[in-house]
């Protein structure tokens, strides 16, 4: 799938992702448990919507989106890189970004 047409794809199953979650009850439960259920939530609609996607697409959209509900969204793979030692966020945009050597 192009990645203009898998950006759409998960912004669409990022809305109704957020309409299918109770963030009440995600609060009263661990962060792993919390995950868990999002992440199955996010198998559901995929499945639901049946989009053909490759193994990889989706676990590319799941990781995104988990990232985007439970972190700092596309910061995140960068705040789990140990070479990564600065981020400089410009406009909203992933700008700059300073590796360890």
């Amino acid at each position: 799938m192009e990645l203009l047409n898998l950006e759409k794809y998960k912004a669409e199953i990022h809305r109704t992702l957020i309409s299918k979650l109770d963030l009440e009850k995600l609060s009263r439960v661990n962060s792993s448990q919390a995950r868990q259920a999002v992440s199955g939530i996010v198998k559901e609609i995929i499945a639901d919507q049946r989009v053909p996607l490759n193994y990889e697409e989706q676990e590319k959209i799941q990781a995104d989106l988990l990232d985007e509900v439970f972190g700092l969204g596309p910061l995140e793979p960068l705040l789990r890189d140990p070479k990564v030692s600065d981020i400089l966020v410009k406009m909203c945009i992933r700008d700059r970004i300073k590796r360890c050597k």
